[in-house]
């Protein structure tokens, strides 16, 4: 796969720079700067964005996933070595495939049902592509997510630039002021969709966790000296005690099935806001019709093609 072309075809560039030659698609994009010694050099985030196996030229960037194996005291690993846009989706995708998990509570008078997860999606997303864009590169630690039958934790070996601090990031929920390690990554992530816009992945986060029942969202460590970053995201108490903190994937059909059924309804009027469809499905609000369609977009199944207002979706997959 040339990365860079589906990258360019992922951010809706046009067909002029995705038929350049690699190099004049790269000088055009600001990957490459000048080599003293003749020739051009690949700048940092563009290994990280473009290569196929970053780890080879950047050590340790990569994402591991430690996970608890259910009734015993041992731990799996799963490791993501592909550029870091694209190891933001596959660390998404093996965590709603694996890991996250649901159950419906309906009483028997009423039509209205709940769903409970175990950890929500958008909260999973959003920490773990901040820890992605946030890590400091020069360091040799990788991101690790660590799943415990009660938690998940997302460590990075450094910690946020001020003005954001570890208390902060505890008390508040969205950081206008922000600096970024890494702006070029950050920059691509939001033109990707991969983040919704700059600030606001902790503030999604606590908001999907509320929404969910979930416990608070917390910052660790709570000291000046030690030098990394601990999200952690606590599991749903009520899941917990219906299933002892499985962490082995139990699901219902509701969350697939309303995705299917937003797919078809795209197909058949391509035109269709979230509104729309919200009406059509009845047992999901627009908001939740919006939290599966950037899911979709995601995961490649959907794009959208022009304007918000007078744009139309497409069917990928």
């Amino acid at each position: 796969m040339n990365i860079m072309k589906e990258y360019l075809l992922q951010t809706g560039a046009k067909k002029d720079i995705r038929k350049m030659s690699k190099l004049d698609m790269a000088k055009s994009m600001g990957l490459v700067s000048e080599s003293e010694y003749g020739g051009y050099r690949a700048k940092n985030f563009a290994v990280l964005m473009f290569a196929e196996t970053p780890n080879k030229f950047i050590p340790n960037a990569h994402v591991e996933i430690i996970r608890e194996i259910d009734g015993t005291d041992k731990m799996e690993s799963k490791r993501f070595d592909d550029p870091v846009w694209i190891q933001a989706k596959h660390v998404s995708k093996y965590f709603e495939d694996n890991i996250m998990a649901s159950y419906t509570i309906r009483e028997a008078d009423k039509i209205e049902h709940k769903i409970i997860y175990n950890y929500p999606l958008t909260a999973f997303e959003e920490l773990a592509t901040n820890a992605i864009v946030h890590k400091e590169y020069g360091t040799p630690e990788y991101v690790g997510i660590y799943i415990y039958k009660d938690r998940i934790s997302f460590v990075n070996h450094n910690r946020p630039l001020p003005p954001v601090t570890i208390e902060a990031l505890n008390r508040d929920r969205s950081f206008d002021r922000r600096q970024y390690l890494n702006k070029e990554l950050k920059d691509m992530f939001f033109f990707l969709n991969l983040i919704e816009s700059y600030g606001s992945g902790i503030r999604r986060a606590k908001d999907a966790l509320l929404e969910n029942g979930s416990p608070e969202l917390k910052f660790y460590p709570d000291n000046e000296e030690d030098n990394y970053t601990n999200a952690v995201m606590g599991v749903n108490e009520e899941f917990l005690r219906e299933f002892n903190g499985s962490t082995t994937k139990e699901t219902t059909k509701e969350k697939s099935s309303i995705q299917e059924q937003i797919v078809l309804l795209m197909k058949s009027n391509p035109s269709i806001t979230a509104e729309q469809i919200a009406n059509e499905i009845k047992e999901i609000t627009a908001d939740g019709v919006r939290y599966h369609i950037r899911n979709l977009k995601s995961h490649g199944v959907i794009k959208r093609e022009g304007s918000t207002k007078s744009g139309k979706w497409v069917v990928m997959k």
